[in-house]
């Protein structure tokens, strides 16, 4: 941890167990290419951009040590035009392991509407938590972990830092957790949870929005159904 970000410049924490692989960053693509293996912190499994949606979703795996981790896959699910549902299943090697979903904000959340709110000037992110049900959730201010305080260096950047967080965790400690979580860029749709036989998903307004597996489902909107496949599809969007 001491050289990983600015060589020894600043002190900071151990603050979520990722992997500490290399000491630097690599200047160009040649450098991170001939050492892929050391810098490699995960894949894109899958990608498919449509007009009426944008799938994409990461393994994220890589990013932290296996004595810590088994497994974290990410899934986004953007709904054309202001909504997004992102879909993460981790999997720790002990239940102890804590588990946090952090989502940055330049201004304190407000966890006094149904889930909560952001605002920054006209801006305004609605966020609701479907899962875990038994979710805590809270805000912190500054670069805050584990009662100490890791402030940066003041510099031109300062006033524009997102220095808020909201942290949502699990209320009990379990080695498999999922979150689910709908962010709303505009007024917020009615959210409601389902749960299949074979996943989870969710209901925006007239859309529903499945995951199934280990990465992928479905989606149900506009009287069509759409498949979301562990596959990364490239066309007239890149």
């Amino acid at each position: 941890w001491s050289r990983m970000r600015d060589g020894a410049r600043n002190v900071y924490a151990n603050d979520g167990g990722q992997t500490k692989k290399w000491e630097w960053t690599a200047d160009n693509i040649e450098e991170w290419t001939a050492k892929s293996e050391t810098y490699e912190r995960g894949d894109i499994i899958a990608y498919e951009n449509r007009p009426q949606y944008m799938f994409v979703a990461g393994d994220c795996t890589a990013a932290y040590s296996p004595e810590k981790l088994k497994s974290w896959v990410r899934q986004i699910v953007f709904l054309r035009p202001h909504t997004f549902v992102i879909f993460d299943r981790v999997v720790s090697t002990r239940a102890d392991m804590p588990k946090t979903w952090l989502l940055h904000s330049h201004n304190r959340a407000d966890l006094g509407v149904p889930g909560f709110l952001v605002k920054n000037g006209k801006g305004a992110l609605r966020v609701r938590t479907l899962l875990p049900k038994d979710a805590v959730t809270k805000t912190v201010h500054g670069y805050e972990y584990g009662g100490q305080t890791f402030d940066e260096r003041e510099s031109a950047q300062t006033p524009a830092a997102a220095k808020w967080r909201v942290e949502i965790t699990p209320g009990a400690a379990r080695a498999e957790d999922v979150f689910l979580h709908v962010l709303f860029t505009d007024e917020a749709e009615e959210v409601s949870l389902i749960e299949t036989d074979s996943g989870v998903g969710v209901a925006i307004g007239d859309a529903k929005v499945f995951f199934e597996g280990e990465c992928g489902g479905r989606i149900e909107m506009d009287g069509a159904e759409y498949h979301l496949k562990r596959e990364v599809v490239t066309g007239n969007w890149e």
